[in-house]
């Protein structure tokens, strides 16, 4: 191992990957969903999405550690059920902290422009930020493990 505090130079090259990949993905996604609105008779307003993308995008970018953290301690588990709990609680606390910062991020961005942001939190939202963030944690993981 080499740098600081353990993390190799393979470490920050994976870590450029994912925020690159992620910042595509984010920029697609508000063209995307702009374009959609227009298509609905909705205003483009790229500036919004491109808000909403990138609040999510960042709090993601400083969670990578702990999904990092949480594969060297799966891959350490020699029991399957030790892995599989290592996962879940990965899992549950990187989408956890990912909604609540997100959510938090908005909140304070939006207070300091002197609007507000209103997350809706449900059962329904939750699950909806759930299942994307189950899926990026699993291509992270897999691009981190990989």
């Amino acid at each position: 191992m080499s740098g600081w505090r353990g993390v190799t130079s393979s470490d920050w090259r994976t870590y450029a990957a994912i925020a690159a990949i992620a910042l595509a993905i984010g920029i697609v996604n508000a063209l995307s969903g702009a374009q959609d609105a227009a298509w609905r008779g909705d205003s483009y307003d790229i500036g919004r999405r491109l808000f909403w993308e990138m609040s999510s995008i960042i709090v993601i970018l400083a969670l990578v550690p702990i999904l990092t953290l949480s594969l060297r301690r799966m891959r350490r588990a020699t029991r399957l059920a030790a892995r599989v709990g290592i996962a879940a609680a990965a899992l549950l606390g990187f989408s956890a902290l990912h909604i609540a910062g997100m959510v938090g991020l908005r909140k304070f961005m939006l207070w300091l422009a002197g609007s507000a942001y209103d997350f809706h939190f449900s059962l329904a939202s939750v699950l909806y930020e759930f299942r994307k963030d189950a899926v990026t944690a699993l291509l992270i993981g897999g691009l981190r493990s990989g």
